[in-house]
């Protein structure tokens, strides 16, 4: 979604945004630290939190709700004003983050004046698939929503809601049964990615109605299956 994003909206129109840095590049990890100093130096934040790894990757995990309001995604206690003067340091050096990516294409695509960007996108693009759906955050499912409101888009959303695990990043499984009731939904009970015995190993944890059936032309090949445990360790 964020290259997209990049490509078809904020590449080309960044322009029309009020306070948007004209010249910009995007950042992905290990940015923060030096802005943290900045603000620690400049009394918007303890010294203390400047040092703490953790602390470190939620100023850089910092998003946005619909609203607008930021975000502490990664949950470490930030504050509301820490988290203002964070992202409006970092955008006056021209650094834009991931989340940066989301909020100011929602913003391009919900802005009257602007209509003309969803409507190009529209008639470009006459389907649009998002894999991995189970791991979409609200403001990406919003964006996604912009587009098909105009009737002229079709959304191909896939998932599975045993496999979301990018909660700590701010996605929502709530987005994706929020979605399930809105829209036709269609569910894939055969596979051809795995041999029939893991099949019936999976199921013993799946309810009955989906239930999967292997189809693949291996699937009574009987080799065993392993079941891989660790730890993590500080």
């Amino acid at each position: 979604i964020h290259s997209f994003l990049l490509k078809y909206i904020l590449y080309p129109y960044s322009h029309l945004l009020d306070g948007f840095p004209p010249s910009w590049d995007l950042v992905t990890n290990h940015f923060a630290k030096a802005h943290m100093d900045w603000m620690a130096a400049n009394g918007h934040l303890p010294i203390i939190k400047s040092h703490i790894p953790d602390v470190i990757r939620s100023f850089e995990m910092i998003g946005y709700n619909i609203d607008g309001t930021l975000r502490d995604i990664g949950q470490h206690g930030l504050k509301p004003e820490e988290m203002r003067h964070f992202v409006d340091r970092r955008l006056s050096v021209g650094q834009v983050s991931q989340q940066d990516v989301l909020w100011f294409s929602y913003q391009l695509l919900s802005e009257p004046r602007c209509s003309h960007i969803a409507d190009a996108l529209s008639c470009r693009f006459a389907s649009i698939l998002v894999d991995e759906f189970q791991d979409t955050t609200e403001l990406q499912n919003a964006v996604l929503e912009r587009l098909h409101t105009l009737k002229r888009t079709s959304l191909f959303l896939v998932g599975d809601p045993d496999q979301s695990i990018f909660a700590f990043a701010g996605a929502s499984l709530q987005t994706f049964r929020d979605c399930t009731e809105k829209y036709p939904t269609y569910e894939l009970t055969e596979t051809l990615r795995f041999t029939g015995h893991i099949a019936a190993f999976l199921n013993a944890f799946l309810p009955a109605e989906r239930a999967l059936k292997s189809i693949a032309p291996w699937k009574d090949l009987n080799i065993p299956v392993y079941i891989m445990v660790g730890s993590i360790s500080n």
